[in-house]
């Protein structure tokens, strides 16, 4: 609740008269400067891992107008304000590259300096990879945010500050192909009804482990969602006195549920529960940003949809031919088959890193899913 109420003089400004909190004598939150950053960064992209995606803004940015800079840069600061896992000098250094692009370069704010200087792992939600990578398409999708706010009459706009669901179906209105950033400011703008979970499948998992709560889920839209884990809460406020998230074990056991979201039994009379070892990513490269999503996922993106395969042999004809390997490639072929049709619900997956230590352990609540929008490891459960 703290950290998004420290950003409230940004969103002032957004939903008010659109001047910079970093320099007030700029107006940053048009339509045009937002209109212009979009242009910038989705209409001319710069594909390819030769530069990072700092490097790209910068370059993105060149020529910009001081308002598109500072837009830029305040939305920088508001990404990163709610990632739990981001160190100080990591956010200080990405505001400091994107507010260099303003020249004359202003002075950023005290309490902004306070913000920047919060200890990473105080407050806020793991940012993996997923989240951390997606620079362009958060900004694009902020961008768009802006421009919508700013076409809407002063009557819409009135009714919206006040109102956390209708902002939410403008937010919607933006676009939905990456909530996670939309979860992150909602969150930010309105902490008191939004969690503070940036990934919209980890909201999902919460919701079916408590949904008996409530008697059931109202719906699988983004709102319905969101409404359904206000409500979850509500409930669980009645029996615990004190502050709480939905990783609070000790809080958990004492209404009588599972500590791990979304863990569910497997019924009698079903297939019996398979364990499975599995790595996330190489020494456990993509531990973090895994069990901050609720996933585990493998890659081999040369290959598409798994769904597609009918045979073990059809994955291994498609993968010797991706890779031009001479090998068989046995245990390959072997590990993609199973992961989308061995592993079934119910079943205990036991996550390590190397040959010797355990890292975590879930339990899998989904079929296998092909998501063609994470760079990597795209073959997916829940």
């Amino acid at each position: 609740m703290a950290i998004a109420h420290e950003v409230a003089p940004i969103f002032d400004q957004l939903f008010g008269d659109g001047r910079s909190v970093i320099d007030p004598d700029v107006a940053i939150w048009t339509a045009d400067a937002a209109e212009d950053l979009r242009r910038r960064i989705e209409d001319n992209p710069i594909l390819g891992a030769g530069s990072s995606q700092w490097d790209k803004l910068e370059h993105q940015l060149v020529g910009a107008s001081r308002e598109v800079a500072l837009l830029a840069s305040e939305l920088v600061f508001l990404r990163e304000q709610p990632v739990f896992n981001a160190a100080p000098a990591t956010r200080r250094e990405h505001l400091a590259r994107t507010l260099k692009m303003s020249e004359p370069i202003a002075a950023i704010p005290d309490w902004m300096n306070a913000c920047l200087d919060r200890p990473a792992g105080q407050a806020g939600f793991k940012g993996g990879q997923g989240y951390n990578g997606r620079l362009w398409l958060h900004l694009i999708w902020a961008a768009t945010f802006v421009r919508e706010w700013c076409g809407l009459s002063e009557a819409e706009r009135d009714l919206a500050k006040g109102d956390p669901w209708r902002m939410q179906r403008i937010m919607l209105n933006s676009g939905d192909g990456n909530p996670d950033i939309r979860n992150a400011l909602q969150f930010l703008a309105f902490p008191n009804t939004f969690e503070p979970i940036s990934s919209a499948n980890m909201k999902a998992q919460i919701r079916s482990g408590l949904a008996d709560r409530i008697g059931g889920p109202r719906g699988t839209d983004a709102q319905s969602l969101d409404r359904d884990l206000l409500t979850i809460r509500a409930s669980l406020a009645t029996q615990i006195a004190e502050p709480f998230n939905f990783w609070s074990p000790d809080r958990a056991r004492s209404v009588g549920h599972h500590a791990v979201a979304g863990s569910r039994s497997r019924p009698r009379g079903t297939a019996p529960r398979h364990y499975w070892l599995y790595s996330p990513g190489a020494q456990a490269s993509e531990w973090d940003e895994f069990s901050a999503d609720g996933i585990m996922a493998i890659g081999w993106q040369e290959i598409g949809d798994l769904a597609g395969y009918s045979s073990r042999e059809a994955i291994r004809t498609d993968l010797v031919g991706a890779s031009g390997s001479a090998s068989s490639m046995k245990n390959d072929v072997l590990c993609l088959w199973q992961f989308q049709n061995e592993i079934a619900i119910g079943d205990i997956v036991y996550a390590k890193r190397g040959r010797r230590e355990l890292v975590g352990r879930g339990e899998v609540v989904s079929d296998a899913r092909f998501d063609p929008e994470r760079g990597e490891y795209r073959h997916v459960r829940s």
